[in-house]
């Protein structure tokens, strides 16, 4: 950014699991930390697919380069907590 800016982060997922019971947490990763984490409950094996939205956003920052991510983690339960099809968009206003 060649000056002061904000960021915003808009992640959509569409998830499932690959066993009954598993709990996925997904958040943005703006410059190496992580905004509020979205968790979500996947009651069976890859028959509850479900769709979230991650927003992560910044106060104001000082020019420079900023790196964006997207991540997930299983949090508890077995298998595999899948991110099937992910969109990650991030919004730069100037000060």
């Amino acid at each position: 950014m060649p000056s002061t800016a904000r960021i915003l982060v808009l992640m959509t997922v569409q998830c499932s699991a690959t066993a009954a019971g598993a709990t996925g947490g997904w958040a943005v990763n703006i410059n190496g930390t992580d905004k509020q984490e979205l968790q979500r409950y996947l009651s069976s094996g890859g028959t509850d697919v479900g769709v979230l939205m991650v927003v992560g956003r910044t106060t104001g920052l000082s020019a420079g380069n900023y790196t964006v991510k997207g991540r997930h983690r299983r949090v508890s339960g077995s298998g595999t907590v899948n991110s099937d099809v992910a969109q990650l968009v991030a919004l730069v206003t100037m000060e």
